[in-house]
């Protein structure tokens, strides 16, 4: 943009609006450094304001100077209106375009997707596309959800974390394409800025491994999804976290008509009651499973056989359980499902076991050994461990139950379930206090205690977790009698029930936790922008090398506040109390940051001559 010339008649100088307008029209330049167009911005509505009131009070000293200014009012008005404008559009078509990637790449990778769309619940449209369900909710609209299942019971870990990017592999895609638009095409900059923008900031988030909750329904992100499926090659939940996504969204299945999805969680919430240990409120969930409409997947319908012989076992009716263990085997027998078949064996096991008949059950998974090995799934050979360890127990086998002790221990490191975790342990500290061995039993009890605390903690409904911890009170009572009033188990008994301050202690460890990720994911950008400004134009990569900065300084600020907190806070425990939120702040700060800074560069930003 050329520098402003007023008309005046000579024999005045030029009043101070004119001469603001004139120095700060030429430090707008185009020419100009970044810095001196940043300092341009931060007065540029004020200036604009004191020239027209110039205008006004000097009628036409201004001239050409007043008309333009005028002109560039005018223009920043309808651009700062269009820019408040697209972010919700935006933000709305990137969270639909992030399910759409789920949806593309679980059918790549062999997963059958029937529903996703945006929001939680009151859907006001739905609608199919080759049977697939879309729907757009009123509640949460900018909450992403899609629902699909795999027909396979152990999924290879590569299909998992294929579904899982899905999403951020779309948000990237459209950053990439936003971006070439916005260099290549003369119109629309404002448009494509917002969508590199937003899509960036959806493709971190979701990278981030976080548990965060969307209402009464606790939800994982994707990136906590891959870094399970590559820990446990399985994207299973604990068993709380599945009872309560039934329950929070069981109304938007009904009333989509998903009803597929609603019958696959009502078994997948009926086998975490009956590991659980509460087998009544799994048969009513599985009666509801039955009642449903329309065709069910030969695999879901095994799947709630299995499900229905567990509670059936749990219950005592072993010629029940039989029965659903020969319809569950002639399911997977049909489609040749060779994991399937291996998982029915193991729940044989398990039935002979519960029938008194230790030593058959031994023979059987002694069989079954080589089989569950030669297939190489982890998950199985974990689920082998729990049958093996109840039959050393009731044969009083103390060197099999050690070497079981053992090679859970080693398995547990990448396959952790809390539900597993409570059954081995306390199996062993009964066996080792019946024993008389309180010296062997005291670990196992600490274990089991901590288990219950976990799995206290994932329960979002108070009523819930109180009745768990009801149901956990013997083990709590022959804990307190092998281990006394000792430290370690009063601490343990304060996590599995925290009063008021503790709740608030554990809600900051939960936020320090999401910061230090995010600041993870910083260090990490501060290195990618460092390298992408190598290869980008002079302005660019002025701006990244800039965000670089901020990055690293708000990082180093962080870094700085932890060791604060971790010296200074043990005198102020309200530092600590707070201390998560301040370090969540500041991982998000630079994000926030650059989206405004790119909201006012698309607002006040000068138009070239």
């Amino acid at each position: 943009m050329g520098g402003a010339h007023g008309v005046f008649d000579g024999r005045r100088r030029p009043t101070l609006a004119v001469r603001l307008a004139r120095r700060r029209l030429r430090v707008c330049h185009p020419d100009r450094s970044p810095v001196d167009f940043a300092i341009a911005l931060a007065d540029h509505a004020f200036l604009v304001a004191f020239a027209d009131f110039s205008v006004i009070m000097q009628g036409s000293e201004l001239g050409d100077c007043s008309s333009q200014l005028a002109r560039k009012a005018e223009m920043t008005l309808r651009e700062t209106v269009i820019a408040l404008l697209l972010v919700y559009p935006v933000l709305y078509a990137s969270v639909l375009l992030h399910e759409l990637g789920h949806v593309v790449t679980g059918h790549m990778a062999g997963f059958t997707v029937t529903s996703f769309g945006v929001g939680t619940a009151r859907p006001l449209w739905v609608f199919r596309v080759a049977g697939l369900r879309v729907y757009f909710a009123v509640v949460r609209p900018f909450v992403g959800l899609t629902w699909a299942f795999m027909p396979q019971l152990f999924p290879s870990k590569g299909r998992l974390v294929a579904f899982a990017a899905g999403g951020i592999l779309a948000n990237a895609s459209a950053v990439a394409v936003a971006l070439l638009c916005w260099g290549l095409l003369p119109w629309g900059g404002a448009i494509w800025i917002a969508t590199a923008a937003i899509n960036g900031f959806l493709a971190v988030f979701s990278l981030v491994p976080l548990k965060p909750q969307t209402g009464k329904a606790p939800v994982r992100t994707d990136g906590t999804l891959i870094l399970q499926a590559l820990r446990s090659e399985s994207f299973a939940a604990p068993p709380p976290l599945t009872i309560q996504t039934e329950r929070a969204f069981r109304g938007l299945w009904s009333a989509i008509g998903d009803d597929l999805m609603l019958q696959i969680h009502q078994v997948s919430a009926a086998e975490a009651w009956a590991a659980l240990g509460e087998y009544d409120r799994a048969k009513a969930l599985l009666a509801e499973a039955d009642g449903s409409q329309g065709s069910t997947p030969s695999t879901v319908r095994a799947l709630g056989h299995l499900v229905r012989g567990e509670v059936a076992t749990g219950l005592g009716r072993f010629s029940d359980a039989g029965r659903a263990l020969d319809d569950a085997e002639a399911s997977f027998r049909d489609d040749a499902h060779a994991l399937g078949l291996l998982t029915v064996a193991l729940c044989r096991a398990q039935l002979r076991l519960q029938c008194g008949d230790a030593a058959g059950a031994v023979v059987d998974l002694d069989s079954l050994l080589p089989r569950i090995k030669a297939t190489g799934r982890a998950e199985l050979s974990t689920a082998a461990l729990l049958p093996r360890v109840g039959a050393a127990v009731i044969l009083s086998d103390r060197e099999a139950l050690s070497q079981c002790m053992t090679q859970y221990e080693r398995a547990r490191r990448s396959q952790h379930s809390a539900v597993r975790d409570l059954y081995v342990y306390q199996t062993g500290a009964r066996f080792y206090t019946a024993c008389g061995e309180r010296t062997d039993a005291e670990p196992y009890f600490r274990r089991a205690i901590a288990a219950a605390a976990e799995l206290a903690a994932a329960w979002l409904d108070p009523g819930e977790r109180k009745h768990f911890i009801e149901r956990s009170n013997p083990l709590i009572e022959e804990a307190r009698q092998c281990l006394g009033g000792s430290a370690d188990l009063n601490q343990l008994l304060v996590a599995l029930d925290p009063g008021p301050e503790e709740a608030r202690r554990e809600r900051d460890q939960r936020l320090r936790g999401v910061g230090l990720r995010l600041l993870l994911m910083n260090g990490v950008g501060i290195a990618a922008v460092a390298a992408l400004a190598r290869v980008v134009e002079p302005i660019p990569c002025r701006l990244c090398i800039g965000f670089a900065v901020v990055l690293g300084l708000c990082t180093a600020i962080a870094g700085l506040y932890l060791v604060l907190d971790r010296t200074v806070g043990r005198w102020v425990p309200a530092l600590r109390w707070t201390g998560g939120m301040i370090v969540l702040l500041l991982a998000c700060f630079p994000w926030a940051l650059v989206i405004g800074l790119v909201a006012i560069f698309l607002t006040f930003r000068p138009p070239s001559s």
